[in-house]
């Protein structure tokens, strides 16, 4: 991790503290169960040195930088707690923080989860998410070149050729915005962006271009989502069951024991509601779901339900001068009335 004292922006320091809080927050949460369970000595004893300093030193760094922040951490953590506590009634004999205990877990569930729950029969998942009102939550990021096989391939084999295509679109597109970019920056045309870029001092990152470069390149953005919405709608319409079951990884569930903790707060950190979601049930809420296409100019398309919207989104693998593009799943909680 970078030093905690040092930030080179005011999105770069936005960035430290939500990793910082989100770290936190799960230990806290984990605390605040395993002391309504009567477990917390086995809870704390069950986390490796190295972490405790390690979140003395972000508990100090944020007091310093986001002091308001800190003071609401355990309260939202406690009212989180709380409020699982009252929808999972369950007795629970062991809370692990997941990547954190004692020669680590090997548990294969571990992987999405924040905290194990072990009961005397059963482990289950808790994934932990705090997160500002009216945001988009990320459930999941893959690269896009490999994106439709990894997801879809199982249930639809035409997913493979899918993504050859998409790729294909991809790479040709790409070597159009690189000859027309340079041709904006007066360099020779060039297909990728290479030394002479570079050597020009000219921009890496999509937020330090120029006006007419940055829209140039957003257009770019938008064919690719246009074209992965077009697969996206095809396999959809294609076998709607599959497709679904396809979307629960997508959606934060890769196992069905997974239980996703929510908590959201105003911009002051107070807080907003906590929602509380199990695989199952949330797999319902998919077959009313309506499928909405990208609106120009956007690099993302949704999938609106009841309570929730779920996005896909492409965006650059940080510099915009590489081919690849990341795909990010998010979701938007709408708070229950």
């Amino acid at each position: 991790m970078k030093e905690l004292n040092v930030y080179d922006t005011s999105i770069q320091k936005e960035a430290l503290i939500n990793e910082l809080k989100g770290n936190l927050f799960e230990f806290l949460v984990g605390q605040c169960l395993a002391n309504s369970y009567g477990l917390e000595g086995e809870y704390l004893g069950s986390i490796s040195p190295e972490f405790t300093d390690r979140l003395q030193t972000y508990e100090l760094w944020l007091r310093e930088n986001s002091p308001g922040l800190l003071e609401k951490l355990p309260l939202l953590a406690k009212t989180s707690a709380e409020f699982f506590k009252k929808n999972e009634v369950d007795n629970i004999d062991a809370i692990l923080l997941v990547g954190k205990v004692l020669g680590g877990s090997s548990d294969q569930r571990a992987k999405e989860a924040d905290l194990l729950l072990k009961k005397k029969d059963s482990v289950s998942s808790l994934s932990l998410k705090l997160c500002k009102e009216n945001s988009f939550v990320n459930t999941k990021s893959a690269g896009a070149r490999s994106f439709y096989p990894k997801y879809f391939s199982k249930q639809f084999p035409s997913a493979r050729s899918a993504q050859d295509n998409l790729n294909h679109k991809l790479e040709e597109d790409y070597k159009e915005v690189s000859l027309a970019l340079h041709e904006m920056a007066g360099l020779p045309p060039e297909e990728s962006f290479g030394a002479a870029w570079k050597e020009a001092g000219l921009p890496l990152l999509p937020g330090q271009l120029n006006t007419s470069m940055n829209k140039r390149l957003k257009e770019h953005y938008y064919y690719m989502i246009q074209s992965f919405f077009e697969v996206w709608e095809n396999l959809y319409k294609k076998d709607n069951k599959k497709f679904k079951d396809c979307m629960m990884p997508l959606l934060g569930f890769g196992h069905s024991d997974l239980i996703q903790l929510s908590c959201f707060y105003s911009g002051d950190y107070q807080l907003s509601f906590n929602n509380l979601k199990k695989a199952g049930p949330y797999r319902l809420r998919l077959d009313d779901s309506v499928l909405i296409p990208p609106k120009e100019g956007l690099s993302s398309f949704e999938m609106k339900m009841e309570d929730c919207s779920f996005q896909i989104r492409l965006k650059p693998m940080n510099k915009f001068t590489v081919p690849g593009l990341k795909v990010n799943c998010s979701l938007k909680l709408h708070k229950e009335n």
